[in-house]
């Protein structure tokens, strides 16, 4: 694994660790540790070492294509590299967010609500909105018409809710 600066994670009762927008310090941290010859550009290795430390998984080989071109010795400059990586975190904190609620409804640890789970969920955080109203917005998230809402199907309807 890659090491570089450590950094603090919050920790949710319902989620886990949760990942919190990396600051703009943070990412020129993260850029100066692997830039070592401090030209100010990292190379694609130096680039997929410090992706890995910012989101403890590795940059997608796709991603590290259109960012690199197949076989080029491209560099990117730390301008580059601060704003895709401030968009990335972004990213991964709303993904973070929509995970935490999936997991708070998701009772039992199953990896899928059924209509008891979202009814449950529903009377401790909107009480007000009556069991007819949740049958209805279960229905319609549950696309298999199986009984049970997955995180893909929970996860959609969540970033057309959820504003940013």
């Amino acid at each position: 694994m890659a090491t570089g600066p450590a950094r603090e994670r919050s920790y949710s009762r319902t989620s886990g660790f949760v990942q919190k927008p990396w600051a703009s310090e943070e990412l020129e941290g993260v850029f100066n540790h692997y830039d070592s010859e401090r030209r100010g550009v990292l190379s694609r290795r130096q680039y997929k070492l410090a992706y890995l430390t910012l989101f403890g998984v590795p940059a997608s080989k796709v991603e590290v294509l259109q960012l690199f071109g197949k076989g080029k010795a491209v560099e990117l400059s730390k301008a580059d590299f601060l704003n895709l990586m401030a968009k990335k975190s972004a990213v991964f904190e709303r993904q973070d967010r929509v995970r935490a609620v999936f997991t708070a409804f998701d009772r039992h640890n199953r990896g899928f609500l059924t209509l008891e789970d979202t009814s449950a969920a529903f009377a401790e955080v909107a009480p007000h909105v009556d069991l007819l109203t949740v049958q209805e917005v279960f229905s319609e998230l549950d696309t298999w018409k199986d009984g049970r809402i997955r995180y893909s199907e929970f996860e959609k309807m969540m970033t057309e809710v959820l504003p940013g």
